[in-house]
């Protein structure tokens, strides 16, 4: 182990994650170096052309010319608070030096005492900052004793100064390491939630593929032994428990269908592009043909543009649940009743709005509140079948899209969904 390794592990013997103030402390610490480079290097040409200059001056100022070439070089290698403090110990001894042999404590003091204050904050070791604050003061009151050029009321006085100086500038310091040290805490915790989250999700993915092959292979199993029982002339009875056996299961595969769905949604990644929403209605409605037969729907559209900036299986999915609504949250009484689904579009500034509205029982204001809320349903599964997975899962969609979605009022009977979605 080379001695700058054990300087710098003495000075900063705890290597964590790097933070802005580390940071700062080596571009700090380079930059002096540099700019003492090329001020040594501009005083040592004017010191050549100098015809009574001090030849002892120029060897000196080479000398610290050199040593500041050093130090840069061993700061690029990753030790620069060996350099700081070694730098800093040459120029407490040259401030020691100059003040005996000019006799001029104070003001040789004044002159090199700000490299010295500096590593206050360059240091990262708080006992290698308390020891720098300590010399300081010791070499000074050593210099007045050895000089005798300054009276006790100056002592003191620049004492005093140099204390209050020293004190701002440490608490400083430690008020901001204080802060470095609770930022890495918080950034910790964070990232321990984060990879608790991480966990989590994986989690939900292995119980999403659980879900979607262990449960609903012994689904599909009942309903084919079902099936299988139909073809026996099973009793009245029987073909009654049979029925409801084969209902429940589908009614659980569609449960789980929209359970698989809306837990995905969230590490789905939907691109959007220009998207024939059209294209995406005839689709959907293709493949709720039978049910729009059966009762007779008119779907009708208006105004509609020929794209929109969305993901394409993102609106599929949300058409597919809210014109399925619309078809089966209607009146059962009214004989007479058509029922209609309008698909319309409204042209804003940011979005494109489009109106999702029918004619059905609609929704009652006390319910509202809840309407976008997982698994809530506001009908008997006798009355109106669902998982009570629909809504929410379009209000993720739209969410996904940074889009807006929401119930609007209706004089007439019905609902009608605002759907809003950023343009591209």
């Amino acid at each position: 182990m080379t001695l700058s390794t054990i300087l710098n592990n003495i000075i900063s013997p705890k290597k964590g994650i790097e933070t802005p103030l580390n940071n700062t402390r080596e571009k700090i610490i380079r930059l002096s170096f540099v700019l003492a480079s090329i001020v040594c290097f501009i005083l040592t040409i004017v010191r050549i052309f100098e015809h009574n200059g001090d030849k002892s001056m120029l060897i000196a100022v080479i000398i610290a010319f050199f040593f500041s070439i050093g130090f840069i070089v061993v700061c690029y290698r990753g030790y620069s608070q060996t350099a700081i403090l070694i730098a800093n110990s040459l120029y407490i001894t040259i401030a020691f030096y100059e003040g005996i042999r000019l006799e001029m404590p104070m003001q040789t003091y004044i002159y090199f005492s700000l490299i010295p204050a500096i590593s206050l904050f360059l240091i990262k070791s708080r006992n290698i900052r308390l020891i720098f604050l300590t010399v300081n003061i010791v070499i000074f009151i050593c210099l007045n004793f050895f000089t005798q050029s300054d009276t006790l009321s100056n002592l003191f006085t620049y004492i005093l100064m140099a204390l209050i100086c020293y004190i701002v500038l440490f608490v400083f310091v430690e008020l901001m390491e204080k802060q470095q040290n609770e930022l890495i805490l918080a950034i910790n915790a964070k990232t321990e939630t984060l990879e608790l989250l991480e966990n989590k999700h994986q989690d939900l993915l292995l119980f999403n593929s659980m879900m979607n092959h262990d449960i609903k292979a012994p689904l599909r199993s009942i309903k084919g032994f079902s099936s299988l029982l139909r073809r026996t002339k099973p009793t009245e009875v029987q073909k009654e428990y049979i029925d409801f056996i084969s209902t429940s299961t589908t009614n659980l595969e569609h449960l789980i269908s929209d359970l698989l769905l809306y837990t995905k949604i969230d590490s789905i990644k939907f691109e959007s592009q220009n998207t024939n929403i059209n294209n995406i209605i005839d689709f959907v409605t293709a493949s709720l043909k039978y049910d729009i037969e059966q009762k007779n729907v008119k779907i009708i559209t208006k105004d509609l543009p020929q794209s929109i900036y969305a993901n394409a299986d993102g609106l599929r999915t949300i058409f597919q649940n809210l014109i399925s609504n619309s078809i089966k949250y209607q009146p059962k009484e009214m004989d007479n009743h058509i029922p209609e689904v309008i698909i319309r579009y409204e042209k804003e500034e940011k979005f494109a709005v489009i109106y999702v509205e029918d004619n059905g029982i609609g929704i009652k204001e006390e319910n509202m509140e809840r309407l976008f809320t997982p698994f809530v349903r506001f009908h008997s599964a006798a009355q109106y079948e669902g998982t009570g997975l629909g809504l929410s899962i379009c209000k993720k969609i739209i969410s996904k899209h940074k889009g807006q979605m929401e119930l609007i009022r209706k004089e007439t009977q019905g609902t009608s969904f605002q759907l809003k979605f950023p343009k591209g």
